[in-house]
């Protein structure tokens, strides 16, 4: 049976060690916390309609101690989960060096995912056209002084090993004591250096973590996309039988809307990590391309015009980032391809065979319209 408040007093201890770390990190709202006491408050419900349902029957009076003090214990649930759907306040005396601060930055985690730190300049454009001032700062992490400023540390780091790796080659190449490997080292850090290995790798170590993030979200995605017409077999099979309980297709039906919603949480989400992570790269190339240019001598110079510096700023960056927010579809597609021929095979058996074909068959229409479309442009 539910013991009120004294159940599972490690979970309340492990909470509160939470909260205590995230205080000390500095963190103003817990994803941790957030999730905690929505699995407490979704777990205590049934309990919480066993106790209703009982004290309809036999009457609040018979144990009035035990009511008082789980349905006490359930409202300080509710309040907590409440709580933590908003951010705590900054710390008092914090100066705010932005005039107009972008608001991700007090936003607690359900408006994060939610977006909902975004309603209010929608509400504005909505009701008077929006000008300049009406747009937030950027953050520190996107400003491109921050993300320029990283990145050539990082990049001159990468530049020194590589060069250090050169030196100790070349001198051993002098002393006459080159092997066979090293002179296969040797030719393998140039054609590295030359094809921009480096500064792939080097974009990869800063950006790299946080794209990660957005490529974990479009698998929580892909996932609830397959088990959404799971679950709609499930509840056509429900309908099918009359003696299935009702509460099975109160479930079903539940389960197919929450999965849709996630669906579409974890699209968003994955969507705006691409397309910042996009925007950080095409900053980064951008700035780098542009020091260079700088202190680029005469001789190099001859070699690399103006025009291409301004091809290699403008339209090369902008497909760098295109292939950061679409990267994840080159070896996704594949994926979600055969294990929706394997669902159609299931459910159809060689009638699915036609599906293969269309798909077999619409692969060169589309490159076909893909070429048309770039000599368009």
């Amino acid at each position: 049976t539910y013991t009120g408040p004294a159940q599972s007093p490690s979970l309340k201890i492990l909470a509160l060690c939470i909260i205590q770390l995230e205080r000390i990190r500095g963190c103003r709202s817990s994803v941790f916390l957030f999730l905690f006491w929505v699995l407490s408050v979704v777990c205590s419900l049934v309990p919480l309609r066993a106790k209703i349902q009982l004290a309809i029957d036999e009457g609040i009076a018979s144990d009035i101690v035990r009511y008082l003090a789980f349905f006490s214990y359930f409202s300080i649930q509710l309040a907590q989960l409440f709580l933590c759907c908003f951010a705590d306040q900054p710390p008092q005396g914090k100066p705010i060096l932005e005039k107009n601060p972008c608001p991700i930055e007090d936003a607690s985690f359900l408006s994060k995912i939610l977006f909902w730190w975004f309603t209010g300049l929608v509400v504005k454009g909505y009701r008077t056209p929006l000008e300049a001032e009406d747009l937030w700062t950027l953050r520190e992490e996107d400003t491109s002084h921050k993300i320029i400023s990283d990145l050539q540390q990082d990049w001159t780091a990468e530049c020194a090993e590589l060069q250090k790796q050169q030196k100790a080659l070349a001198s051993g190449a002098a002393r006459g004591s080159r092997l066979p490997d090293q002179a296969q080292l040797f030719r393998k850090l140039q054609k590295e250096q030359s094809s921009g290995f480096f500064l792939l790798r080097t974009l990869t170590r800063k950006f790299g973590p946080y794209f990660l993030n957005g490529t974990l979200c479009i698998l929580f995605h892909d996932a609830f996309m397959f088990a959404i017409p799971q679950v709609l077999s499930l509840l056509l099979a429900f309908m099918r039988d009359g003696d299935a309980p009702l509460w099975k297709g109160y479930f079903y039906a539940t389960l197919m809307f929450l999965l849709s919603c996630l669906q579409s949480l974890f699209n968003h989400q994955y969507m705006y990590t691409c397309f910042t992570v996009g925007m950080r790269v095409k900053t980064a190339v951008m700035g780098l391309v542009y020091r260079k240019s700088l202190v680029v001598n005469s001789s190099a110079r001859r070699t690399c015009t103006v025009g291409e510096i301004v091809n290699l700023v403008s339209a090369d960056t902008q497909k760098l980032m295109d292939f950061v927010v679409y990267f994840n579809a080159v070896w996704l597609a594949p994926i979600e391809i055969a294990l929706c021929l394997f669902f159609l095979w299931q459910h159809l058996g060689p009638s699915a065979l036609a599906g293969i074909a269309t798909v077999i068959l619409i692969f060169p229409l589309n490159g076909f319209i893909a070429k048309k479309r770039s000599k368009l442009q």
